[in-house]
């Protein structure tokens, strides 16, 4: 499974990549929006990750985007910014502080919702 994570915060995207990667994910990691788009673009992963503060991003407009893609999306941030959950299940919202459990759980959860959707369609 291929994830694209984005955040401004290198430390922080060098952490979340290295957790995915230890449980098997591969993982491309983007600092801003143009960068995130381009990912998407060019590699169409299982799962976006991203920060809700991402500079130059309408996380609306983004979010929108991505799950009309069919593409699950986990965004991460204060709580004050959570975007309106969507009724496929393919937006979740993760606010901070979270463990690194919490977060590979909810990554998990919303792969496994973008497998069975898959089957479900081909069905």
């Amino acid at each position: 499974m291929h994830i694209v994570l984005a955040d401004p915060d290198r430390d922080i995207l060098l952490c979340f990549s290295r957790l995915l990667e230890l449980e098997g994910y591969t993982a491309a990691t983007a600092f801003d929006a143009a960068e995130l788009f381009r990912l998407w673009d060019e590699s169409r992963p299982d799962l976006i990750i991203l920060n809700a503060e991402l500079p130059r991003l309408s996380l609306k407009k983004t979010a929108a985007r991505i799950t009309e893609d069919r593409v699950p999306l986990l965004v991460l941030g204060t709580g004050q910014n959570a975007p309106a959950a969507s009724g496929d299940g393919l937006l979740s919202y993760l606010a901070y502080p979270f463990s690194p459990d919490e977060f590979l759980q909810q990554a998990a959860a919303l792969l496994k919702k973008k497998e069975t959707d898959e089957v479900t369609d081909h069905e």
